[in-house]
């Protein structure tokens, strides 16, 4: 059976685009072009992003005209839901944001939402009811939402209480250092270094605080973030 041929474009800033395809009947002169991105590890997609950051950064011209749009990067996949592609286009994105707070900030909310889909793919938690696979199997009683408690900043001695930012319909705020965190139920543990683009744009203190960062407004953690920024 013959496959079918897709190409899309992805703009990643102001009149800069990705294209995606499977096409091999292109030919290209000077845009960047990436190959078996489905296949890579995690090691070998971080090796990728670093070298387009410095690649992009640099002063070549890499730019081409590609079905009258302004390409910079051509990435070869039959698979758009892969998400190494993902990981890629979102740094590729993150590069051309110049203001470094709104780089922090877009990573930031694209880490959390990799994180909202693997626990709602993997269903890590299984809730029913509110009620956690950890909590319907132990005694406690902190029955529902999960490990969405915290110490009570009134009485720092008596029973824990709701997350301030847990609202009806789940959390409030977006903090990393929660959505990471595991109970030792639940045998998978997520690491922020297995999201390549978190590695590949933050140093190791700014990434110590993020996943220490527990029941923390994003923009606090955001300031603490700059703070650090080398």
């Amino acid at each position: 059976m013959e496959k079918v041929k897709i190409s899309e474009f992805r703009e990643i800033s102001k009149d800069r685009y990705v294209m995606i395809t499977n096409d091999d009947k292109y030919e290209f002169e000077s845009v960047l072009v990436v190959k078996n991105i489905e296949n890579m590890n995690i090691n070998q997609l971080k090796k990728k992003i670093y070298e387009l950051k410095r690649v992009l950064r640099g002063k070549g011209n890499h730019e081409e005209i590609i079905q009258n749009k302004n390409v910079i990067c051509v990435i070869y996949t039959s698979d758009l839901e892969n998400e190494n592609l993902k990981s890629l286009v979102i740094s590729l994105k993150a590069i051309f944001i110049k203001d470094k707070f709104e780089r922090y900030n877009y990573l930031y909310d694209e880490a959390c939402n990799f994180l909202d889909r693997m626990f709602e793919k993997n269903n890590y938690c299984d809730f029913k009811n509110d009620v956690c696979v950890a909590k319907r199997n132990c005694r406690s009683n902190r029955k529902k939402m999960g490990c969405c408690y915290r110490i009570n900043k009134k009485d720092p001695f008596g029973e824990f209480v709701f997350c301030e930012y847990l609202g009806k319909k789940g959390c409030n705020t977006k903090c990393i250092a929660c959505k990471l965190m595991t109970c030792d139920y639940i045998k998978v543990k997520l690491k922020l270094e297995n999201i390549p683009y978190m590695d590949c744009f933050f140093n190791v203190f700014q990434k110590f605080i993020m996943k220490i960062s527990f029941f923390t407004l994003k923009e606090k953690v955001l300031k603490r973030v700059m703070f650090l920024s080398l």
